[in-house]
């Protein structure tokens, strides 16, 4: 069963040149919705090496809102970026002639991957002094939490700080649906992501990545070795080691992934259905 999921089925149509959209699935220019955790450095590696360095741009996130505007994007064939879909959508929406593309994962090991990232970001000072205030005081809260230990666990998510949520509260869906960063994730805002989702051209699953990577190579207007296409997954230690609590956890942590799972079980559904 294939790994990435073609909503409207366009690279068919696409490489076949029968139909008007191919236009706009050509994957001439590309942005990427670089949802963490992901395995998303990949896909950056992968259009890095074969674009010109001025047509290139990632973790746009980074860049002052100012300069993102009408004409931003001129020049570029490939842009990614932490960045909610819905800031962006004046840019690469439809119809400006931009594929979509991201990567999403199943929603508990994409909730305990990005616990581990933040809690370890106190151990890393350099990249700690470059992330905002707000997930810096989430970091030290959790660096003070024993997250191996059932009662310091079932502590912290249930006194969770409001600065959590926009990290661990349906994060797949906030990127594509943009909620309040202190507001927790509605069933509205799971509706207004699966309409976003729809509009993607190709959505992978990290579950099944090398051969999501392979199917997207070969959507891609320009040879690739697939040799050259690492998986690069950042050394991430794993914050809890005591695997019998993870069925504690998955129980005590369910609304904050039940709205990701429906979108990822509807991005799976129409997978197979394509």
């Amino acid at each position: 069963m294939p790994a990435v999921l073609s909503i409207r089925q366009n690279f068919k149509l696409a490489k076949k040149g029968t139909s008007s959209f191919a236009e706009v699935s050509s994957f001439e220019k590309v942005f990427f919705l670089h949802i963490p955790k992901t395995g998303g450095e990949s896909v950056n590696h992968l259009f890095r090496q074969s674009r010109a360095q001025e047509q290139y741009l990632e973790h746009m996130e980074n860049l002052d809102s100012s300069i993102i505007g009408p004409g931003f994007q001129e020049g570029k064939t490939f842009v990614s970026g932490h960045i909610p879909f819905p800031r962006v959508r004046h840019l690469f929406g439809k119809p400006s002639g931009w594929s979509l593309i991201t990567f999403v994962r199943d929603p508990f090991a994409h909730l305990l991957s990005h616990l581990s990232w933040t809690r370890n970001l106190s151990s890393s000072p350099t990249v700690f002094s470059k992330v905002p205030p707000e997930i810096q005081r989430v970091s030290r809260i959790m660096s003070e939490t024993d997250f191996n230990d059932f009662a310091s666990l079932e502590g912290f998510f249930k006194y969770m700080p409001s600065e959590a949520l926009c990290l661990f509260d349906n994060r797949q869906v906030r990127y594509f649906s943009d909620p309040d960063d202190y507001a927790t994730v509605s069933e509205g805002d799971c509706q207004k992501a699966m309409k976003t989702a729809d509009q993607f051209d190709y959505i992978g699953l990290f579950e099944d990545f090398d051969h999501s990577m392979r199917m997207l190579i070969d959507r891609l207007p320009f040879e690739v070795s697939e040799d050259a296409i690492p998986h690069k997954n950042k050394h991430n230690p794993k914050i809890i080691r005591d695997e019998s609590l993870l069925p504690a956890l998955r129980e005590m942590t369910t609304s904050l992934t039940s709205f990701d799972d429906k979108l990822y079980q509807r991005i799976k559904t129409i997978r197979a259905q394509g």
